[in-house]
């Protein structure tokens, strides 16, 4: 079939017209999808801001922002691959899984340090974005929390960037740590979002959830 230059022309436009439509559709999308997402974020603040409420700790966490990171005797230096603690002279690299995995992970040019301080407790908190992150996992800020006593890293995956929802009661480290829940993950029903709120405690050197309960997180 030999088509004339003004069908050539009718069809070239129509297929501009199908691929604009279709981009349009993407983009009208992923504009819902974030509208929703922020509709979202602001609901569960609200529950975050319940939570820091209900820590009665006189000890909050102090943000450093000088380099190497000061806190008592103690010294932390951050590198790209690597964590060095010192307390004086003493001291040295600390090699643990979570360390590792967070430094690999994170995007370093928007990390955050934290000291939390009681009596001889001493803590290391440290936050950041996923580096190149995507989708739901824009949300997540990665903890990395230093025990500088007993140089060990411990890790969280938390939708709050609040350093605040981390204390020292009963001389043990507690934090609320907010997530997806499953249900969400599965089905990513923006107008029905349901978050996990997990109660952690470091005990014994371990990592441990203590509660953990589900919610609409409207204030509860």
């Amino acid at each position: 079939m030999v088509m004339n230059k003004r069908s050539i022309i009718i069809l070239l436009a129509t297929l501009f017209c199908s691929i604009c439509i279709g981009q349009n559709k993407q983009i009208s999308n992923a504009k819902g999808s974030s509208k929703r997402m922020t509709q979202g974020k602001r609901s569960i603040s609200c529950c975050i801001n319940v939570e820091i409420a209900k820590i009665k700790s006189k000890e909050k966490p102090l943000q450093l922002t000088k380099k190497p990171y000061k806190q008592g005797s103690f010294i932390l230096d951050l590198g790209t691959n690597h964590i060095i603690l010192r307390n004086g002279k003493k001291g040295g690299k600390i090699k643990d899984d979570y360390v590792s995995e967070w430094l690999t992970q994170v995007d370093h040019d928007d990390i955050k340090v934290y000291g939390l301080k009681k009596d001889k407790q001493l803590y290391f908190l440290m936050s950041a974005p996923i580096e190149q992150a995507t989708g739901l996992a824009t949300n997540i800020t990665k903890w990395l929390v230093i025990d500088a006593d007993k140089k060990r890293g411990y890790g969280f995956n938390s939708l709050s960037e609040n350093a605040n929802l981390f204390y020292l009661k009963d001389n043990t480290l507690r934090s609320t740590i907010f997530d997806y829940s499953e249900d969400f993950i599965n089905n990513k029903d923006y107008d029905n979002m349901t978050w996990e709120v997990n109660y952690y405690q470091i005990v014994g050197g371990e990592k441990k959830l203590v509660k953990s309960f589900v919610s609409k997180c409207e204030c509860y």
